[in-house]
């Protein structure tokens, strides 16, 4: 098929708006010789829509009088160009997406606006018992368990139909509508006064703020922007495809020290009044209490990744003053089972294994302590085990590497969280290296740590308890982050921090708003949210997610406690079953 540029006047349209304001040329990309927009030429009309009313895009699926379906994609340029911004329309013949029926299309429309079953039957004329079989269908096709869920996928994706289904033309803020019902007002034949006007007297909605508590000061900072920017671009997206339940996300963020807990707790001070917060991890864990009974104080829900088994049992023990409290992941005592997985594995795959382990544990770190379960296990299996115990400066790591250098291990399990020890270690065991295999936790997910640990890295061993999947939702989240941040994400906290935003705007865009409060809490303990880190489901004593398969037998229902290995520079997927991208590798002699 060819393709042809075409400028808006080529079709009949004057560029020129009756109401004084002088737009762009709107410029087209045509497919198949021209035919399409021979024949609907009304479509030209959204594209005039989006630049009007300053949205950025506009993504939806057109179905021509032969049945054709057309993904409509507009883009309005951010730069103004001379004579004003720019529209681009590009159409496209689609296969009809996840194999859905043009009814299902219209009902899937009028989901992602947030209406009820009820109110999609009216707008359709159907019965609900009829709208309601079309929505289980839905949900069974895009592979989700909610509304939230479809609705999702439903904007991301631009599964919407223009123009839009049924009776009534209003449906809040999706772009879909809102440039719908521009045209209805008068944009068909070009924009008019009365459409201006109507459009302006719009009810501006009070927007929904989030309150972000990120631990940005100190030596947290790198992964605490990797937290900043995975919520940012999750915001953006949100706001993009018309808000949650039609309102704006407005995004506040209150820095602390995660070493020192008393400007966490002013950190939550700094966000009151906020919609719903979202926290990061801490160093020192002596105010835990503290800081989930004062969030909890708030009203509001608090989404947090503190990590914490002692944040899920004062949870669990007092719901009544902590319900509103969610640990988005297994609490950190998890990574003991997921290393005895690891040993098994190791034992089977690497050649030459003796069966010595270092478990090499900190004094002072936050959850550096390798839980007691974790040698005794190890024991179970017939191996040997040394135990160090380490400070916390990076000398001491440095000590520690020689130590496990001349006690010989196969492997050593280093309880690390600070990235500058985690460093010092790996630099030490490189100047002399031994056929030890190095596992380490959560540390290497912080974004660049690859690049700053050079050389030193390849062939390392680490888990996290939640982590970037290595299929087609995580591959599409590495791709959109890097188009907006210019960089890459971390393989951990960019992707939690992206999915509790997302997490929290489904359910807002499900309740109808981020009040009543206990009918938002409701939705967050009842819903399996899929993001690109798994599954996270709060339905727990202590509303923690579940560790696949460690904690929970099904990983639909999980976060898939991931362990990976640097090789050739890149983190690789090596476990568990079922999310693996490579094999281990295992220990090649020094070059």
């Amino acid at each position: 098929m060819s393709e042809t540029m075409r400028p808006l006047e080529s079709h009949g349209l004057d560029p020129a708006s009756s109401a004084g304001a002088v737009l762009s040329q709107t410029t087209v990309r045509v497919v198949d010789n021209d035919q399409f927009f021979n024949r609907n030429r009304h479509v030209l009309g959204y594209a005039r829509a989006a630049l009007q009313l300053g949205l950025d895009s506009v993504d939806a699926i057109f179905i021509d009088e032969q049945g054709t379906w057309w993904n409509l994609a507009i883009r309005v340029s951010s730069e103004i160009a001379r004579g004003g911004r720019r529209a681009t329309l590009e159409v496209d013949v689609v296969e009809p997406p996840y194999g859905i029926s043009v009814r299902e299309l219209d009902t899937l429309t009028l989901l992602a606006a947030g209406l009820s079953n009820q109110e999609i039957a009216g707008r359709l004329g159907n019965r609900p018992k009829t709208v309601a079989t079309h929505v289980e269908r839905l949900l069974a096709k895009l592979d989700q368990s909610t509304r939230a869920g479809a609705a999702a996928v439903a904007a991301e994706q631009g599964i919407l139909r223009l123009p839009v289904p049924g009776s009534g033309y209003d449906l809040g803020a999706l772009a879909v509508g809102l440039v719908n019902e521009a045209v209805h007002l008068g944009l068909r034949e070009g924009l008019v006064a009365k459409g201006e006007r109507r459009l302006a007297r719009r009810p501006v909605r009070r927007p929904v703020v989030l309150g972000s508590v990120l631990p940005l000061i100190g030596v947290a900072s790198a992964d605490a922007e990797d937290m900043r920017r995975g919520a940012a671009l999750a915001v953006a997206e949100i706001n993009t495809s018309g808000g949650a339940a039609g309102r704006a996300v407005e995004h506040v963020i209150a820095p602390y020290d995660p070493a020192n807990p008393d400007t966490l707790l002013s950190a939550i001070d700094g966000v009151r009044g906020a919609d719903a917060l979202t926290c990061g991890y801490v160093l020192d864990t002596t105010a835990i209490s503290d800081v989930l009974h004062k969030a909890a104080g708030l009203g509001v829900p608090f989404l947090h990744t503190l990590t914490s088994r002692e944040c899920v049992d004062l949870v669990a023990r007092d719901p009544k003053s902590l319900g509103s409290v969610f640990q988005a992941s297994s609490p950190e005592d998890v990574y003991g089972s997921g290393f005895l997985r690891f040993l098994r594995y190791a034992a089977r795959v690497s050649g030459g294994f003796r069966g010595k382990v270092a478990l090499v544990d900190s004094e002072a770190e936050y959850v550096g302590r390798i839980p007691p379960y974790v040698t005794l296990r190890t024991k179970s299996l017939g191996l040997d085990v040394v135990t160090f115990r380490v400070g916390s400066a990076p000398s001491d790591w440095a000590a520690a590497a020689r130590a496990v250098r001349e006690a010989g291990v196969d492997v050593a399990y280093l309880s690390c969280f600070v990235e500058e020890n985690l460093l010092a270690f790996l630099r030490e065991h490189h100047r002399d290296p031994a056929r030890t295999l190095l596992y380490s936790v959560y540390v290497p997910s912080i974004a660049g740590f690859v690049e700053r640990a050079g050389h030193t890295a390849e062939n390392l061993i680490w888990a996290t308890l939640v982590g970037l999947y290595a299929d087609r939702f995580g591959d599409g989240f590495t791709h959109r982050f890097k188009d907006f941040h210019g960089t890459f994400p971390g393989r951990s906290n960019a992707c939690i921090h992206y999915d509790l935003v997302n997490m929290l705007a489904r359910t807002w865009t499900t309740t109808r708003g981020p009040r009543p409060i206990d009918d938002v809490l409701t939705a967050l303990r009842t819903t399996v949210h899929r993001g690109v880190s798994g599954a996270y489901y709060f339905g727990t004593p202590g509303q923690s997610c579940r560790a696949f398969p460690d904690e929970c037998g099904d990983a639909s229902l999980g976060q898939a406690h991931l362990v990976l290995q640097v090789q050739d520079q890149r983190h690789r997927v090596i476990g568990p079953t079922g999310f693996a991208e490579a094999s281990l590798v295992p220990l090649r002699s020094p070059a």
